[in-house]
Order: structure tokens, then sequence, then C-alpha cells
């Protein structure tokens, strides 16, 4: 009987001392540029470091980081007392180097010199944030400097800043994954001469041409290297007007502003002069170039990307297996992603916001169109929403700035429509009255009419000064709803943000990881009180036998 009590005993014990249920997690992805995506069987809150720099958190059972650069992303999680943890190896992908594309660039409508490809680069008024990988510290970089010509040539890079207080200058120490080391490292050229700054402090003019090469050692050029970028500045302001666009049977657009509303019209569709056929292998994407042109059409090229920008709006259609025969191109569409021009408006007690998208296509859009309507009200039902959405996450919304309804026709999320990136811009002045950087978060209103809590970064500033705050979508697009938070009075459980400027995240909806170590808790405490009970049961069962022996 002892022993049988012995075993009974150590057993339960170990399952009582033991988790219920490992957490498991699966991550997915790993190409810098790229959605890192992890996945787990049970809400918990969840942490993603770069390289060792600021982490970066979300809760839910699924949420995604997006690395701009090589290295190692640490993920960890935690519910209920247990815990799971991966690194994920995140690369560079080189891509291949398209029809008419030189070395590291294409031509982006800055025509070529010597051979040369020049990829053109729109650079505006506003600046972007940029975080030094050896101190963590965050930096407003102006737009119109080499280093924003870098960034807008959408390549990824890294930088630290251990001559910055001396020299106000930040130094490259990759790009594109290549690493400086020695005598090796990356150089920049603004005409054809080597400045002595900074490529954040250098700034450029409409027209400069900017070179950044890989040297060998520091007596290399540039014609001896072997991966070599070549850019061209276009400076300007945004002017969301410009562009050369179809007839207007083609495209319709134009902004209305009524009641607290302001709608911005799109009309998504291929350009003149391209086809479509379908293979066995994919879709096969023509465009005849000279046909193209002559009907008005803006094309532009990166690498194996075909550009078509039009007044308010870009589509950008990337090729496999891109060829050029003559004036006509061809290959295999491997994405297509649309960019939308910021929608302004300016509402009273907050001032002058903004919002656009980003959004991939898992179709060619042919005659489909999309309104972006900014929303200075939101129904009582949305704002009961959000703030049922925030409170089971243990935040409480402290204001709401503005809404972005997305509509669409002819495309629908989840079968045509995939991951956007969303952009809403506010007064700093909001921001610094609401907490900082830190407490700002966006709302997501799916399609099923639930709320998702997108992880939110602040990306840097447009022209008119309005902060950029950022988050990925994984549902597509609807109602995004800009906000911010507090801390719940009656609890202090995980915050879901932290002012991280350079990463992008999103958390994907579900049970918030507070609650998980209550239920936990609950679930043990009954099995002690089984064993306590079990046991003595037992003993006195024992002890009523012998006595009665």
């Amino acid at each position: 009987m002892r022993r049988l009590l012995s075993a009974l005993l150590l057993t339960l014990l170990f399952a009582c001392a033991a988790p219920c249920a490992a957490l498991s997690m699966e991550t997915s992805g790993g190409t810098a540029g790229s959605v890192v995506t992890v996945t787990l069987d049970a809400p918990a809150f969840i942490t993603f470091q770069m390289n060792g720099g600021v982490p970066v958190y979300a809760s839910g059972t699924s949420a995604s980081f997006l690395p701009r650069s090589a290295g190692t992303l640490t993920i960890s999680a935690e519910a209920g007392g247990e815990a799971a943890t991966a690194a994920v190896a995140v690369t560079v992908s080189t891509g291949s180097s398209g029809g008419n594309g030189g070395v590291g660039g294409s031509s982006g409508g800055g025509g070529s010199s010597g051979g040369i490809s020049w990829r053109t680069v729109t650079l505006d008024s506003g600046t972007f944030v940029v975080t030094a990988d050896n101190s963590g510290k965050q930096y407003n970089v102006s737009r119109q400097t080499a280093l924003g010509a870098l960034d807008a040539a959408r390549v990824s890079y890294s930088v630290e800043d251990s001559y910055y207080d001396e020299y106000g200058s930040l130094f490259i120490i990759s790009v594109r994954g290549r690493e400086n080391g020695g005598a090796a490292g990356w150089m920049y050229l603004v005409n054809g001469v080597s400045p002595v700054q900074g490529s954040n402090a250098y700034t450029v003019s409409d027209g400069d041409e900017i070179i950044w090469y890989w040297s060998e050692s520091m007596s290399s050029t540039y014609e001896t290297s072997g991966d070599i970028i070549y850019l061209k500045a276009r400076i300007t302001t945004v002017d969301t007007t410009s562009g050369t666009g179809n007839s207007d049977d083609e495209i319709s657009s134009g902004t209305t502003t009524s009641g607290g509303r302001t709608t911005e019209h799109f009309l998504l569709g291929l350009p003149e002069g391209a086809t479509l056929t379908l293979a066995e292998w994919g879709e096969i994407f023509a465009l005849n170039l000279s046909e193209a042109k002559a009907a008005g059409e803006t094309i532009t090229f990166d690498g194996n990307d075909i550009i078509t920008t039009r007044s308010n709006v870009a589509m950008t259609i990337r090729l496999f297996d891109f060829k050029k025969d003559g004036d006509v191109l061809t290959g295999i569409i491997e994405k297509i992603t649309i960019d939308i021009t910021p929608v302004t408006s300016d509402f009273s007690g907050i001032g002058e916001v903004a919002g656009f998208f980003t959004a991939d296509l898992h179709i060619v859009p042919v005659d489909s169109p999309i309104t972006a309507t900014l929303l200075e009200k939101l129904t009582d039902e949305t704002r009961t929403a959000c703030i049922g959405a925030a409170s089971r996450s243990g935040k409480a919304i402290t204001s709401f700035a503005f809404g972005m309804e997305i509509t669409t026709g002819n495309l629908e999320d989840g079968t045509d429509i995939g991951t956007a990136i969303v952009r809403m811009a506010v007064r700093p002045e909001w921001v610094e009255e609401h907490g900082g950087t830190g407490t700002i978060q966006i709302l997501h209103r799916t399609d099923d009419g639930s709320i998702e809590m997108l992880a939110t970064t602040m990306v840097g500033k447009d022209e008119a000064g309005r902060m950029i705050f950022e988050a990925i979508s994984p549902n597509g697009l609807s109602l995004f709803v800009l906000t911010a938070l507090g801390e719940e009075t009656n609890g202090t459980p995980p915050e879901l943000g932290s002012p991280r400027y350079s990463d992008s995240l999103l958390s994907a909806p579900g049970e918030s990881a507070a609650g998980m170590g209550d239920t936990s808790l609950m679930i043990q405490g009954g099995l002690a009180l089984l064993v306590v009970s079990i046991i003595g049961v037992g003993l006195y069962g024992f002890r009523r036998k012998n006595y009665e022996r």
C-alpha cells in the first residue's frame, strides 16, 4: 500500500509541477525585406529582437516581423509559465539582374551614360528614421541626402554612430547584407567626387549621380568594383497630382471632402500596350514600350520590377525570367504591388492628417476601383469594438485620432489582396500630448468585424512634418484606426507596442497573453487539491487497516 501511495504521489506531483501543455512555436521566412512570421498553438506575449537590438513586442497566436537587414532574429514567447524561443537567420536575397539592368541597379527613367544603367530615385523634403546597430539610437535623416537616396532605392543597409557626436556622421557598415571588414567596405561618390562627410549629412541636388560601391581597399575605385549601385537623384516636393496617366475612361481619380470625410478615388488597371497570357507555369506579362509611351504611360524599371505610375497610384509588377526583345518586355508574373499617394485632410482638434498604404495583390487588377477615406468621426459600434479589443490586451484607449477606410471593387481580401503596409500620419503635437510615439497603435477592423491590434512603428516624418506611423496588416484592407493607448488601471499586463522605429511588425488577433497565466494557475491549483485529497484518503485507509489488525 505504501509503495502504491508513493508511486501515486510522485506521479501526481510531476503532473502538477509540469506544464499542462508545452508552448509550440513555428516560424517561416528569413529574407531581409520580407516578413518573418511566428505561429503559436496558444496566445502568448511575443518578443522580437534583431541582432541583439531594441526588442519589439506583440501578442496573440501569430505575429510577424519585417527585418530590413541580414543577421539573427531572436524570437521568444511566454504564456502561462511556458516559454518558447527561436533564432532565425535572416539573409539577403540578391535576386536576378533583370533584362536591361546594370550591376546593382537598372534604368529608372534616368537613362544611361557610358553603358551604365542608372536608377532614378525621387527624394522629397521629409525625413526618415535610421537606427544605429551599435547603440540602438534613432536618428532623423533628411531624405535629400546620399543616404536618403540609398534608402529610397529600397536597398537594405545598416549604420553605426561611433563618430556621430564628433562629426555628425553615420557610418555605413553593410549594404545588402555585405558587411565591412578590414580595409574593405562600402564607399560612395556624388558626381564622381568622394565627399568628406557621412552620407547622412551630405545634401544632394536634383540630377546628382550617386554611386555606392564595394571597395576592397582605400585605394580601390568603383571602376574595379564588382558590386555597384548607380542612383540619380530627383528632388521634388510631394505632388499628389503630378504624373501622366491614361484618358479618363482608363483611370479615374479625384478627391472629395464632406462632413468630416475626405475620400480619394483610385483606379487600377494594366498600362497601354500590356497583354496577359495564361501558361501552364504561370501568367505571362508582355509590355510594348512604344505603345505605352505613345499613350502617355509613365514606365520605370527596378531590376525585374516594371513600375507603372499614374496620377495617384503606382503599380509594380515583378517578373521572373525577364526578357527584352526590341521594345517588348516579357516575363512570368512573380509579384504585384500597389502604392497609393497620401490622402490628406485637416480635422478640427487634431490638425492635418494623412493616410496611405502599400498592398500585395494575387491577381492582375483590371479596372479595379479603390477608395481611401479619412474619417474624423468613428461610429459608436467601431469605437466600442476598439475599446473592447484594447481592454482584452490589457490596454485602455486614451484617444482616437482618425480612421482610414479602404474599399475595393473587383478585389477581395484574402483572395485577391494579400499583406498590406498601412501608414497613418499625424501632427507631432498630438503624439506628444498623448504620451509620445510608444503609445500610438493602429487598430484594424477586418471584414468580419473583429478588431486586430497591429503593433505600430514610427518610421519618419513627411514633408509637412507629420509623424508617419506604420503597421502591417496580414488580413488585407478595410478600416484602420489610429489611437493612443494607456495602461488599464486594474492591472499591468505586458505592453503590446514599444517605441521601435526601424523595423515593422504586426500582431494577429487572438486572446491576450494576460490571463493565460491565471488559467494555468487554476489548473495547477486544482491538481494540487486533488493530490492532497488522494493522499489524505489513502493515509486514512492505511491507518484504519493497521488499527483493525
